[in-house]
């Protein structure tokens, strides 16, 4: 819901953050590697359906990548559009479940565009 680029990126790190330190708490590790924390901010995205999320990811690419809002900001940008690249690429062959399969989950799930 926020307008301002640099608010969007601090909701961005502040959910990266949460999500890497709730893996560690929950499976006891001290270190995360990259592909699981993908992995989770993917799960995320699926399960919370934010708005406008493609757009506020572009949004605050145009608008920060100069500003050099703090050392994160390329890694965070890109573990964000890593994991929508990856959500978009998902598909039944992925997922080794039929088409007809895949299409019954999917179309349980009800998306907002906004």
């Amino acid at each position: 819901e926020h307008r301002i680029p640099s608010s969007i990126y601090k909701e961005f790190e502040k959910a990266i953050n949460l999500i890497s330190l709730l893996y560690k708490f929950f499976f006891g590790v001290t270190k995360i590697e990259s592909e699981e924390l993908l992995n989770m901010i993917m799960y995320c995205i699926i399960l919370t359906k934010p708005k406008r999320m493609i757009f506020n990811t572009y949004f605050c690419k145009f608008f920060l990548m100069n500003d050099n809002i703090n050392d994160n900001f390329g890694i965070n940008i890109s573990l964000i559009e890593n994991a929508i690249n990856n959500i978009n690429k998902i598909n039944a062959q992925f997922l080794n479940l039929s088409d007809e399969e895949f299409n019954e989950k999917c179309s349980k799930f009800k998306f907002i565009n906004n």
